[in-house]
C-alpha cells in the first residue's frame, strides 16, 4: 500500500474532531523499518506502519457486510 500521510520535512497536518488541537503525522524509518510518526506538541508517537494496512482490511471487511 502506498502513503500519502507525508515527510518528515513536510509532515501532513491535522486536527483534533473539535478542532481545537493541531498534530502532524509523518511516516519515516527507525530500525530500518517504516514507522508512522504522530506529533502532539512536544509528545512524538511512533506506530507500526502496518497498523494502515490492518485498519484498511478491517475497515473493507466491514462495509462488505450488510
Amino acid at each position: 500500500m502506498s502513503y500519502k500521510i507525508g515527510t518528515k520535512d513536510k509532515p501532513l497536518a491535522l486536527k483534533t474532531p473539535p478542532l481545537t488541537s493541531e498534530y502532524t503525522m509523518h511516516v519515516d524509518q527507525k530500525d530500518g523499518k517504516d514507522v508512522l510518526v504522530c506529533t502532539v506538541g512536544k509528545t512524538v508517537l511512533l506506530y507500526n506502519i502496518a497498523i494502515l494496512d490492518d485498519l484498511h482490511k478491517m475497515l473493507k471487511k466491514c462495509t462488505s457486510h450488510p
